[in-house]
């Protein structure tokens, strides 16, 4: 993955086109083991209080809050999400693996514009490969997610090649890459 745009969930709130972007230049930052336990835990339960993190962490509630605000400083926690329950709200949460013919920086920008205004898009990822671009939505319907495509197509309809749909019915997503190691 290059970049990442994680957007609001429109949905609730039909206003403003506020985004996280993620995706920079990559930098080895070393973790101590108290950095690493925080993330770690973090990416579990990010509504723990910092009383419990620190019990968790096994040290001082001063010093967790001062690493996070550290970590938030260098940019290693980036933002807090909230996993909403789709089936209790009535939506589904599908991927659009998007593989193009050609695309222009003016054509991407346009890409982008397209799916920051659509109230259903929640990211919009920029990768390297065939498939240069990947959509994710929580739309209410199958049949929104095909207006969707059917959008879309009509607005880039000699840039799409061709379209991959993926349903995700649950997932267990997995915040922190267990593969990181921490270097006390």
């Amino acid at each position: 993955v290059l970049a990442k745009q994680i957007f609001r969930k429109k949905y609730f709130q039909s206003s403003g086109t506020h985004y996280l972007h993620v995706g920079e230049i990559p930098q080895k930052t070393p973790l101590d083991q108290i950095d690493f336990n925080i993330l770690l835990e973090l990416s579990q339960n990010a509504r723990i209080s910092i009383i419990d993190l620190a019990k968790v962490c096994e040290s001082s509630p001063a010093l967790i809050n001062y690493r996070l605000e550290k970590l938030e400083t260098e940019k290693i926690i980036v933002g807090y999400r909230t996993e909403i329950n789709l089936e209790k709200i009535n939506r589904t949460f599908f991927k659009c693996q998007l593989y193009l013919n050609s695309f222009d920086l003016k054509k991407e920008k346009e890409l982008f514009s397209f799916c920051n205004k659509h109230l259903d898009v929640t990211e919009y990822i920029q990768q390297i490969g065939e498939c240069r671009n990947e959509i994710e939505l929580q739309t209410p319907t199958y049949f929104t997610y095909n207006k969707f495509i059917e959008e879309l197509r009509n607005k880039f309809p000699n840039e799409i090649r061709n379209i991959s749909t993926i349903l995700i019915n649950k997932g267990n997503i997995r915040w922190f890459p267990t593969c990181y190691q921490c270097h006390d």
